[in-house]
């Protein structure tokens, strides 16, 4: 069993504020920490301390932050080989505002991420040959995403595409993904760029999509890349189409006490994969690879930073029977 993440590795820079600044208003902030981050790096730790073999492909710069981030990729027991210095930009880094009520705000400097070529991708081919299930975000440039995603179909590899943050796509990308896994925003600016969206959807559109709405939209999104479809919505759950049921089905959140929901996506996309690794890229229980999910997206929320937030195996397994044992108790 093996992943291979293809992505982005930042460090990030964490501010705790008492609420997000409006625009033009400056704030205190109550605290102030970094910590290891990065879409692709995120998901890569997820999915190995949840018991997957993961390899990391991406790039850093030369510089302390980038030792520091492939350290702590080493010390999680990841696979760096295909992780490399770049000299001629500077590591990655996020910029975090975290309000009270764990909702935040992030700005990214790409840094050495966009340093991340198709040929690198194409030096780990022997990696993915063996790999059960390939992960890949848009923090890199989209023509490595693309051939990650490319050499993942050749050698019969499921792949997962978390489409964060999304930026203007080459539409044919979406024809080798095997699972699509966006927020909601993400997912009606997917439907935007399939030109699956017009004015009767805009004016149904409010601040955020209903379970209802996301469902539909779901649909839409597996009908056209005849993908599994994984809308996730935050603390309303997400809904799944696709393959398993072209129906769709609606999940809800667990509920838990957030403090930061930085790496939360991050976190559901590790724990899918870990899932589909187990499974040999498929799995028979939908709703099961779902509560997995959720349940490990619910508890790194509980916790402040990204890689430091994201739970172990044994601690996402206690949760799931601790719910489980209330559900029968109620």
């Amino acid at each position: 069993m093996s992943i291979v993440v293809v992505g982005s590795l930042n460090m990030d820079y964490i501010l705790q504020v008492p609420g997000l600044p409006k625009r033009g208003e400056t704030v205190f902030a109550d605290g102030y920490s970094t910590a290891p981050g990065g879409k692709g790096a995120n998901q890569a730790v997820a999915s190995k301390r949840l018991g997957s073999h993961v390899h990391m492909v991406g790039r850093v710069g030369t510089d302390a932050a980038g030792r520091a981030l492939v350290a702590g990729l080493e010390e999680a027991g990841v696979d760096i080989s295909e992780v490399k210095g770049d000299s001629r930009e500077s590591t990655g880094a996020a910029y975090i505002t975290v309000a009270q009520d764990g909702t935040n705000t992030i700005v990214v400097n790409r840094g050495a991420n966009f340093a991340l070529e198709p040929s690198h991708v194409s030096d780990a081919e022997s990696q993915i040959q063996d790999a059960n299930v390939v992960v890949a975000q848009l923090e890199t440039p989209t023509e490595t995403v693309f051939q990650a995603l490319k050499l993942a179909r050749v050698n019969n590899t499921v792949t997962v595409l978390n489409p964060a943050p999304m930026v203007p796509l080459n539409t044919e990308i979406l024809t080798f993904v095997d699972w699509l896994i966006p927020n909601e925003t993400e997912a009606v600016s997917l439907l935007r760029l399939l030109g699956q969206w017009d004015d009767r959807d805009e004016e149904r559109l409010s601040c955020d999509l209903t379970p209802e709405f996301a469902m539909e939209v779901a649909g839409r999104l597996a009908e056209v890349t005849c993908a599994h479809i994984i809308i996730t919505l935050g603390d309303k759950g997400c809904v799944y189409v696709g393959p398993f049921d072209c129906d769709g089905l609606a999940f809800p959140a667990y509920e838990v006490e957030v403090v930061d929901t930085t790496a939360a996506g991050d976190a559901f996309v590790g724990a899918l994969a870990c899932a589909l690794d187990e499974e040999s890229g498929s799995s028979a229980n939908i709703a099961e690879l779902v509560s997995f999910a959720q349940a490990t997206a619910a508890l790194t929320t509980t916790k402040l930073g990204a890689q430091p937030s994201l739970p172990t195996r044994i601690e996402v397994e206690e949760f799931l029977s601790d719910r489980k044992r209330g559900e029968c108790n109620g």
